[in-house]
């Protein structure tokens, strides 16, 4: 049995991206920045579920989504002000370059 994404899922959610075996989904939801991690694995429900692997993979693509979010945003609210990039925006802009 292949992986099909329930179809209200499908309808409900964007794909951020993609993560060995899991997609990372945001919710069509703007009163909440709901996350959905989803395995991509047949029979596999939970990502308590995956092996260990996979759930790091899961976890370090989650991170860096994260990371580019807020560096966009950092950089956002600076530019709104005039003001300079923060170093530590810079760095994690480029840490996350994927």
């Amino acid at each position: 049995m292949s992986f099909q994404l329930h179809p209200q899922l499908a309808a409900d959610t964007h794909l951020i991206c993609r993560a060995e075996n899991c997609q990372i989904l945001l919710m069509d939801d703007a009163r909440f920045p709901w996350i959905v991690l989803v395995p991509e694995v047949a029979g596999i429900r939970e990502l308590y579920e995956l092996n260990e692997r996979q759930q790091q993979q899961a976890a370090i693509r989650l991170k860096q989504q994260q990371n580019k979010y807020l560096v966009r945003e950092s950089n956002k609210n600076a530019a709104e002000r005039n003001l300079p990039k923060n170093k530590a925006s810079a760095v994690i802009e480029q840490e996350t370059a994927i």
